[in-house]
């Protein structure tokens, strides 16, 4: 089968806290949403940290940490994602600002209105028109591009020569503070992303438990604590004149913008009408452009965005993903949700994407304005667009099948960049809620109580998530997740295909290494590929050594072992691996064969006896493999009990003949162990299962990975 083609439904600031005007709900739990109900009722459900327990962060580097980039290692500012989405280009060595159009008293140099108005689509333009370009006092050598973005937000651009973003910007990030002056970075402490402080844009971040903020709004920890998060270090001597300079013309350019803004007829008009001016250009987040890996060479996955917010669409483009055109599309509480929706679905089922992302604004902003029932209305809306985009996907599904068949399949995938509480109207740290279904097991119209196929879980919602099989994970494994769902890997189920999901769904940072590539599991017919050699493993190793990276290893899996030179390799791997770290837990899957057949070469099942049994902490032979390894037959559970004492003589304290075809009804399931037994004491476990009229594959590593844990 064909990698499904993956619909990613992003809703920013979609988490919350209970609500006393909702009765006790969450704003999600209070809202319409029989679709995303279906979604969570026939997947799989959880609670994601966007970046990091315990942490707020923006939505830039929340998204930054979903689509696959550790923002604590790369980001430097959220100014070149929206200049960028604006339609700004930026050359290496440019700098640029996330920007607000606000009212400043000139008198006191306060600034009253963070926002001058949010509703300012019609002026936002004429007055970025007429910034664009303007000259940078004392600066000819340098540049200024001005482009509206949405509401009251701007992109802005210092291009030139010699510039560097470790510079402060002007927003004090709160209404009634002193406009700021640019300056070099001395220490940015902290921080996801910046600290919005209850502003609207949703720039929010902030971390329990007391941590203040620098001029930038950054986060660090109370004072002589190691800060939390990515810094912009203080530049050395020969940086340090850069960003003097830097910052001095950044203020050159604020000056010019708030004199050319002051004379503008729009701030005139405006105060005749009562209305505040837009008198002064906020700049914060300084930002280069960033050098990234491109979406499809990370992920092999090409990647779009309907995304009419700036900066999700410049953080897209800084990925290589495509911007989908949203006829509507405004990233307000006015947006054209079902355009999205639209956009999405033709371009999966055109086949131009593999994964299509879709994000919802609105129902952040209903957070930071600190409305519960807006807010709730909002999810019901988006609810909605959902369903019509599963409606679209559906038919698109069946119109691409051959004969009255099915063509192409979908996953699902549904979650939020942070929580915004309408309670403290910012963003702050509890996880959000994730579903991620087949396309072909949602059944529309139904009660999701009734749906049979994922967890537990029926409904989705913050409370409801944390039981589902998922489990509380890290943004960083969403994109892992989802590609193993969805599977973007060669057809069949076994091998690293089977295991490596649930090892991250158990919190295990895994690296996997294939040990064939072949085109299918050797239970077919035919199979072709190859298999990776022992030369060419031991080189993977050898450049891991040196840089630094055998030391974080605490177990090693292994499987399907092709080549007898590969057997002796790994031998030497794992004695490397334990000169690390000597309590290094190995487990050995010894795939060997089944059923009487064998799918190795004659030469292997003494190699496994006579090398990888000795140095294993944990065995997983089905029957025949224990029969291989022992060299015994097994008809009866006593002498599978005799073989598992064998085994634990050779080496392993842990082992588990996974099949045992002993009785017509069941098979049988033996673990025996010595841990943490007296020595020579055994405990041993028998599991009947029902026999099921199947084949099925990929069990073992399932159960490889279960006894892994255990």
């Amino acid at each position: 089968m064909a990698p499904e083609r993956i619909a990613f439904v992003l809703i920013d600031g979609l988490g919350d806290v209970n609500e006393a005007g909702l009765g006790g709900r969450t704003p999600l739990q209070a809202a319409h949403t029989p679709f995303l109900d279906a979604i969570a009722a026939a997947g799989l459900n959880g609670l994601m940290d966007p970046v990091a327990p315990g942490l707020a962060c923006g939505s830039d580097t929340a998204h930054l940490s979903l689509l696959g980039h550790d923002p604590r290692a790369c980001y430097r500012g959220r100014g070149a994602f929206e200049s960028l989405g604006a339609g700004l280009l930026m050359d290496p060595g440019d700098i640029a600002f996330k920007a607000n159009f606000a009212t400043l008293d000139p008198a006191s140099g306060i600034v009253l209105r963070r926002r001058a108005d949010r509703r300012f689509e019609a002026e936002g333009p004429v007055l970025c028109a007429a910034l664009d370009g303007l000259p940078i006092p004392g600066f000819p050598e340098l540049g200024l591009r001005v482009r509206y973005a949405t509401e009251h937000r701007a992109g802005v651009v210092i291009a030139g020569p010699g510039l560097t973003d470790a510079i402060t910007g002007t927003d004090p990030l709160r209404d009634g503070l002193p406009l700021l002056d640019p300056a070099p970075v001395e220490e940015e402490r902290g921080g996801y992303g910046e600290q919005g402080n209850g502003a609207a844009d949703g720039s929010g971040v902030e971390a329990g438990g007391g941590q203040g903020t620098d001029a930038e709004g950054n986060m660090g920890g109370p004072p002589g604590d190691e800060p939390a998060g990515p810094r912009k270090e203080r530049p050395p001597p020969s940086a340090r004149s850069a960003a003097c300079y830097s910052a001095a013309a950044t203020r050159a350019a604020s000056d010019a913008m708030r004199a050319a803004l002051a004379r503008h007829p729009i701030n005139a008009e405006r105060v005749s009408r009562g209305l505040p001016p837009a008198n002064v250009v906020l700049l914060r987040g300084c930002g280069a452009r960033l050098a990234l890996p491109a979406f499809p060479a990370r992920h092999g996955l090409r990647g779009g965005v309907a995304a009419p917010t700036r900066i999700i669409r410049g953080l897209a483009l800084t990925l290589g993903m495509a911007a989908l055109d949203v006829p509507g599309g405004t990233g307000d509480y006015h947006t054209a949700l079902h355009a999205k929706a639209q956009a999405v679905a033709a371009a999966l089922s055109a086949h131009r994407l593999d994964l299509g992302f879709l994000h919802v604004k609105a129902v952040d902003d209903a957070g930071h304005d600190g409305s519960a029932a807006h807010k709730a209305a909002l999810l019901g809306a988006v609810d909605a667009m959902v369903g019509q985009l599963l409606a679209r996907l559906a038919r698109a599904r069946l119109d691409s099948g051959e004969e009255g068949g099915v063509g192409a399949e979908y996953t699902i995938v549904v979650t939020g960049d942070h929580s915004t509480p309408v309670a403290t109207m910012d963003h702050s740290c509890e996880p959000v809620p994730v579903a991620i279904a087949h396309l072909r097991h949602v059944e529309m119209g139904k009660p999701s109580s009734a749906q049979t196929f994922g967890d537990s879980v029926s409904s989705f919602d913050e409370s409801a998530a944390g039981a589902g099989g998922l489990g509380r994970f890290p943004g960083s494994q969403l994109m892992p997740l989802i590609k193993h769902f969805a599977g973007h890997v060669v057809a069949g189920c076994v091998g690293n295909k089977a295991a490596v999901f649930p090892l991250q769904l158990l919190g295990f940072e895994v690296d996997a290494v294939n040990t064939v590539q072949f085109s299918n599991h050797t239970g077919y017919p035919l199979w072709k590929g190859k298999v990776l050699s022992g030369e060419e493993l031991w080189d993977l190793i050898d450049a891991m050594e040196t840089n630094g990276l055998l030391s974080q290893y605490t177990h090693l899996l292994t499987g399907f072992i092709g080549s007898l030179s590969l057997l002796h390799t790994i031998h030497r791997v794992l004695l490397k691996l334990r000169e690390y770290n000597p309590a290094l837990v190995y487990v050995c899957d010894p795939v060997q064969g089944d059923n009487g057949q064998l799918y190795v070469s004659p030469d292997l099942p003494p190699a496994f006896r006579s090398e990888l049994t000795p140095i294993a902490t944990i065995m997983t032979p089905n029957q025949l493999e224990a029969e291989l390894l022992t060299e015994r037959s097994i008809g009866s559970v006593q002498e599978a009990l005799d073989a598992c004492a064998q085994l634990h003589r050779l080496g392993p304290h842990t082992v588990v003949i996974t099949s045992l075809d002993l009785e017509p009804d069941h098979v049988t399931v033996l673990a025996s162990t010595t841990q943490p037994q007296a020595e020579g004491a055994l405990s041993t476990f028998r599991i009947l299962v029902p026999r099921v009229q199947a084949y099925v594959t990929g069990t073992g590593e399932l159960g490889g990975d279960e006894y892994r844990v255990k």
